[in-house]
Parts: C-alpha cells; structure tokens; sequence
C-alpha cells in the first residue's frame, strides 16, 4: 500500500485493528484536501494504467505456472 498512498493527500495506511481503522478514517474526514493536490496524487492511477499492470501481473503468473 506504500507504493501507492505515498503523501497524506493520498490517503492513510491503516493496521488492521478497529480503532486504527476508525483513527484513519476520522484524519480523512477531518482533513480539507485541496482539489489540486488530490488531483496531482492520483494523476498516474487511470484506467488503462491499472488494466495495463493488473494484465501484466496476471500474464506473469500465468507464465510461471501459478
């Protein structure tokens, strides 16, 4: 999850406990995000670029075998 929320702007990794959860959630809610620095934070994750490496991903399982 590192690789993708890599600044606050993009989101909050949570353990898995409840309250962590909960914590996380709130930091969400609570922060004002600016559109543009949202905007710039997911500029990469489109459509075709997420179909593109979950193809990928798949395509090189699938050669080894798995």
């Amino acid at each position: 999850a590192g690789d993708v929320v890599t600044s606050r702007v993009a989101g909050r990794i949570a353990q898995a406990d409840p309250g962590e959860f909960a914590a996380a959630i709130r930091d969400v809610l609570d922060q004002a995000a600016d559109p543009w620095a949202v905007r710039a934070a997911v500029r990469d994750f489109t459509w075709p670029a997420n179909a593109a490496a979950l193809h990928s991903h798949l395509a090189e399982l699938v050669a080894r075998g798995r």
